[in-house]
């Protein structure tokens, strides 16, 4: 009991114990994010655009013509042909 009495009386110690410096009141108004807010702004934008660029890139990549061909070779189905002679598959 006498280790639960001192544990009790350092929690009201401390409790009671008031900050030394006493913090500084904060003017809602004048507090901004500041000059780390915009490099994290700055470094996001740049993440975002690098990653639109790169989705681009591989989506130009895509060979739509060439995935068509292999699921009908997988089928063992021959591509129909479209009036203009190219093949299609549906």
């Amino acid at each position: 009991m006498m280790l639960l009495d001192l544990a009790h009386e350092l929690v009201d110690v401390l409790a009671a114990a008031t900050p030394s410096p006493a913090p500084a009141p904060v003017d809602e108004d004048k507090v901004s994010p500041g000059v780390i807010g915009l490099i994290f702004l700055v470094v996001m934008g740049g993440a975002v655009a690098f990653l639109i660029r790169n989705m681009n890139s591989r989506l130009r990549n895509i060979d739509v013509d060439r995935h068509q061909r292999e699921k009908a070779a997988k089928r063992n189905v021959p591509p129909r042909e479209d009036d203009a002679g190219e093949s299609v598959n549906t």
